[in-house]
């Protein structure tokens, strides 16, 4: 009973963001199928994912579109969408409160990490903000890849953390270890989920090594760390190689007309991916080839125009770090003004947490590398708050040492002005 009300307050948090997103489950399911013929609030992108989930479930080639699009998407959230389907058949319902349950783990998850850097009422005040979250209860229950990218980061974020410190303690060899495992775990199935993660697993082995250099046990915890990464990865990379011909594709074959997307004499900042159907490039070229044909063409305009390049980039950081989104990718202006309101006073917020942890280089780390780490990505790559959102679980840790900070300034405050009154 004891242990029961002491976790009362999560409790309360983890109850409160999942009722608010099995709302929220119900009425986007309620706007889309308003429309007929319309099943998803973002088409293209849910599309794919959805009848790849279905692909799993029928055991059929796990391929879209025609020419047949192999290596298209990672696994990842389409083997979720087969679980959802195999309980629930089409019932889209069904995934969006199945997503419901994650957008909540993940709040649960945020706990979990905050703990590791921050006192137990700065976590809860962390978990807080994710459980009540606009931004992030809205993008929960949309059929995409964000949400279970943002459980299996938050996990992989603490532990490497657990890896790091247990190498520059006198944590035994077997812990460091268990740890090294535990991190490559994760950081693979976040991978799965959303393969920009993919380098990560590569820096986390760099600091491990710099924090314990000269350590018998850092090495063998990073192999550690390389074996679990690759355990899941390896029978991708190898149906990617019989699929592709022989070529070694650790991800996907997305990502040169994605960067293609970025970079290109159209290009603004935003995606827009008409380029891809008036090239019909597919229908003279291998899924290998023509993502090495866009590959090239980005580089060669990022080379050709320079100045070009840097104004682009900069439009892609003012999409990425905009609090507000654009009415029409929310549906209504109320829900943009809300979310912008949201989010200011978040990034506000974690701008004051930031330099009141400035001595705390492990609460530094966990909260800002991973938006940061997508920051630098989408200097090439398209812009748009969507894809900060699942680095911005960390960040709330940040956000919550700010407000605490402010709201017990504010009271010290008045209770001095009422003792001089008295």
């Amino acid at each position: 009973m004891r242990r029961l009300l002491a976790h009362g307050p999560l409790c309360v948090l983890l109850l409160v963001a999942l009722t608010l997103r099995l709302v929220a489950a119900v009425a986007v399911d309620a706007v889309v199928s308003q429309t007929e013929g319309r099943q998803f609030l973002v088409a293209g992108d849910a599309d794919g994912y959805w009848r790849l989930g279905g692909a799993i479930v029928n055991g059929s080639d796990y391929a879209i579109y025609d020419p047949p699009r192999r290596v298209h998407r990672m696994p990842g959230f389409p083997l979720l969408l087969a679980l959802s389907r195999s309980i629930a058949g089409d019932s889209i319902l069904f995934a969006r409160v199945l997503l419901a349950f994650v957008g909540t783990a993940a709040v649960g998850g945020l706990y979990w990490l905050a703990l590791k850097v921050v006192d137990r009422r700065t976590a809860l005040a962390a978990t807080g903000l994710a459980a009540i979250s606009p931004l992030f209860i809205g993008q929960t229950v949309l059929i995409l890849s964000e949400t279970l990218f943002a459980f299996f980061m938050i996990f992989a974020v603490g532990f490497s953390l657990d890896l790091i410190r247990s190498i520059k303690s006198d944590a035994s060899t077997l812990i460091c270890l268990w740890n090294g495992l535990l991190a490559g775990f994760t950081h693979a199935a976040a991978t799965f989920a959303r393969p920009t993660w993919f380098p990560v697993i590569g820096m986390v082995a760099v600091l491990a090594i710099v924090n314990g250099f000269g350590r018998k046990k850092t090495y063998g915890a990073v192999v550690a760390s390389f074996v679990g990464f690759s355990s899941l990865f390896a029978p991708w990379i190898w149906r990617n190689w019989i699929v592709t011909g022989g070529r070694i594709v650790p991800t996907t074959l997305w990502a040169g007309p994605s960067l293609y997307d970025g970079l290109n004499p159209e290009a603004t900042g935003a995606s827009d991916m008409r380029f891809f159907d008036r090239d019909r490039l597919s229908a003279q070229m291998s899924e290998y080839e023509v993502d090495q044909a866009y590959r090239k063409r980005a580089v060669e305009y990022a080379k050709s125009h320079p100045l070009r390049t840097a104004t682009l980039a900069v439009a892609k950081q003012l999409r990425f770090w905009r609090p507000w989104p654009a009415a029409s990718e929310v549906g209504h202006p109320l829900v943009a003004v809300t979310v912008g309101l949201f989010e200011s006073i978040v990034m506000l917020a974690a701008g004051l947490g930031a330099w009141l942890m400035r001595k705390r280089i492990a609460t530094l780390a966990v909260s800002l590398l991973p938006v940061l780490f997508f920051a630098a990505v989408h200097l090439v790559f398209v812009g748009s708050l969507r894809y900060r959102v699942p680095a911005e679980y960390p960040l709330l840790i940040l956000s919550a040492a700010g407000m605490l900070a402010a709201i017990d300034r504010s009271r010290m405050t008045l209770a001095s002005r009422a003792e001089s009154v008295s």
